[in-house]
């Protein structure tokens, strides 16, 4: 529900906890979402066993060795409700984008919705020093081509009609004031009069999506979008393009790293120093050949998701590497 994405955007989570004390949540809540996908989701009960470990064995983070890869192949060999947590109309469902293979359904539990909801409203923005009540604009793809050019289809309703219950009526209307997706199988000029219409100060968007709109920006340079700041999602961010954005749309640009399997896994801080692991709702294990790598060598990216009972996930591969 509402109040609890306001209580987990409110509070910083393992930020400033002392390391010794954040260890021991994140082992507690690894073992705890082991147990419980152990013994209630049969692909997981099924995973454990072929690796010859019990769920009661996942003790610590450190314990995941014991553990083989898994995939979105993984996750696809058996059908829905042998992967789901709780029911499926208790959910709240996402999906990816199909940049590995295919638009696939994910799910979240409400209140691991509500998590990620607090997380990027208010937690976020208070690591970067960005108010909490600015509007913020997406800029996203759409995998329906026919909802990404019905201006009048508001694709999240269902999804934010669930995660609200029966607050929906009264925040619904707050939120849609607030926040705004945009479609990149719009054209450019569509993009352009919803950016002027609604007047937000804080932009999502891939590196790609954020320099078309700045290269819109530089040829005409009448059009003043009033943005404080941005946030590059979906792809890697490199200086070149970060200063290219700041310099033409006149905003700060910070890098973030996630999936809509995992929720954030990481994001920039106003110091912009390196990417802060949500290291209370995810386990990030960068390999290589299966064993840690060392400071500033590249790996591939493991993750363990620790509070989303819904679709868990133990060990899986995503799409890129990591540094």
């Amino acid at each position: 529900m509402f109040l609890r994405a306001v209580y987990y955007g409110l509070t910083d989570g393992l930020d400033n906890q002392d390391p010794a004390a954040a260890k021991e949540w994140v082992d507690e809540r690894l073992s705890k979402i082991a147990k419980f996908a152990g013994h209630n989701i049969p692909l997981w009960v099924d995973f454990f066993h072929e690796a010859g470990i019990s769920a009661e064995h996942l003790q610590s983070v450190k314990d995941l060795g014991l553990l083989p890869f898994s995939s979105k192949r993984t996750l696809l060999s058996r059908p829905l409700d042998e992967r789901l947590g709780i029911p499926e109309p208790e959910c709240v469902k996402m999906s990816t984008s199909g940049t590995t293979g295919g638009p696939m359904p994910v799910y979240y539990s409400k209140s691991f919705f509500d998590y990620v909801a607090g997380l990027t409203r208010f937690r976020i923005r208070r690591m970067q020093g960005i108010p909490y009540l600015k509007k913020s604009v997406s800029i996203t793809y759409e995998t329906s081509a026919q909802i990404a050019n019905d201006p009048n289809h508001k694709s999240q309703a269902p999804r934010r009609g669930k995660a609200l219950g029966i607050l929906n009526p009264l925040i619904g209307p707050l939120y849609d004031s607030m926040t705004k997706r945009l479609y990149i199988s719009q054209s450019i000029q569509d993009i352009k009069r919803g950016l002027i219409d609604f007047k937000p100060s804080r932009l999502f968007g891939s590196p790609a999506y954020l320099r078309m709109l700045a290269d819109l920006v530089r040829v005409d340079r009448s059009l003043d979008l009033h943005i404080d700041s941005a946030i590059s999602i979906g792809e890697p961010l490199d200086e070149n393009n970060r200063k290219y954005i700041e310099s033409i749309l006149r905003c700060e640009v910070f890098d973030g790293y996630g999936t809509n399997e995992t929720g954030v896994i990481a994001s920039e801080c106003r110091c912009k120093s390196g990417l802060h692991i949500i290291t209370d709702s995810i386990v990030v294990e960068v390999l290589r050949n299966g064993q840690p790598v060392g400071e500033n060598e590249e790996g591939d990216v493991y993750v363990t998701t620790l509070l989303n009972k819904a679709m868990p996930l133990f060990k899986s591969s995503s799409v890129s590497s990591f540094r």
